[in-house]
């Protein structure tokens, strides 16, 4: 296993075991304490989602992540289960 060593001018930083293709590790240390690995991913995929909805509901859903922080997490969620009944053109235009 080889390790990969992170530099600033004269000076080492850390050091990280290489990982396969698509895995990280980042350390805990590294990571804001306010924003854990899994909470990031969650963020990422409920605005994945709204973004299929259109430009209009992914600009709503940052903006609500932005004002409410988790709590959005509900708002978002609900947006997205509105899709499953109604056209997404529809929901976009709702929420521009």
């Amino acid at each position: 296993m080889s390790i990969w060593y992170v530099f600033m001018p004269g000076t080492q930083c850390s050091g990280h075991s290489r990982r396969p293709t698509g895995a990280f590790a980042t350390r805990p240390e590294h990571r804001p304490i306010h924003k854990p690995a899994r909470e990031e991913a969650y963020v990422a995929g409920l605005l994945s989602r709204a973004e299929l909805i259109g430009p209009n509901a992914l600009q709503w859903a940052k903006m609500a992540c932005d004002e409410r922080g988790v709590r959005a997490y509900r708002l978002i969620q609900g947006m997205l289960s509105l899709a499953r009944t109604f056209p997404g053109n529809a929901l976009n235009g709702l929420v521009g």
